[in-house]
């Protein structure tokens, strides 16, 4: 069976797509030497506003893209009929095998040269790892940075909870596991060396503005 998605190169379905994709990356120019696109990376643990931030700025005309669209794409390929569940051990068996900058490398294959048109800024929602940023910061120099959403545990679980997706916690034992499973990628890491931080333990509204009002200056500085 033969599969597209986005810009990546045509694959063929089946054990081999990961060696496919390995050799389909090559460093190529993500921007003009005439002009630079900011590329912000969001980062932060699960249910700290990372999808509220994005809706913010698809509100603002900015253009998004996820870390973890890449995880489910190919984990429907490569685990078809799967359950959200296993998401996290398919991810982390990927960085294993690949390296743990193995996402973000594919998160480039799947969107190619950044289209300037489409204004100054782009975000990538999900960043996880140090790993992860130096090799998209070595792809797009000094126009990328990383920005983390910071919520308390307790806030954090109760908004998943809530939430009912398919791979959400619904104990405190299964949020802790989430928890530490994202710190052994090196979460922590890169939320504690962010260019910026942004809390969010207080009201939707509230964080809302503050989200707002952080990529406005960054596209008017952009």
């Amino acid at each position: 069976m033969v599969l597209a998605w986005g810009n990546l190169p045509i694959l063929e379905k089946g054990p081999t797509l990961s060696k496919h994709l390995l050799k389909a990356v090559a460093p190529y120019p993500l921007v003009t030497d005439r002009e630079r696109k900011m590329v912000v990376a969001i980062a932060g643990m699960p249910g700290s506003g990372k999808g509220e931030l994005s809706e913010v700025a698809l509100g603002l005309g900015i253009k998004v893209v996820s870390l973890g669209d890449v995880v489910r794409h190919h984990f429907s390929i490569a685990q078809p009929g799967g359950t959200g569940d296993m998401i996290g051990a398919f991810a982390a068996r990927e960085r294993a095998l690949h390296g743990k900058d193995i996402w973000a490398r594919r998160l480039l294959l799947s969107i190619g040269p950044l289209d300037l048109s489409e204004g100054k800024l782009l975000l990538v929602d999900g960043l996880r790892s140090n790993e992860e940023a130096d090799y998209l910061r070595s792809k797009l120099g000094e126009g990328f940075l990383v920005l983390a959403v910071h919520s308390s545990p307790d806030v954090r679980f109760e908004r998943l909870r809530k939430r009912g997706r398919s791979d959400s916690p619904m104990t405190r034992a299964d949020f802790d596991e989430r928890d530490r499973r994202e710190l052994s990628w090196g979460m922590g890491d890169v939320i504690s060396s962010a260019d910026i931080m942004l809390m969010n333990d207080d009201d939707l509204e509230s964080f809302k503005d503050r989200v707002s009002r952080t990529l406005n200056g960054l596209e008017g500085g952009a």
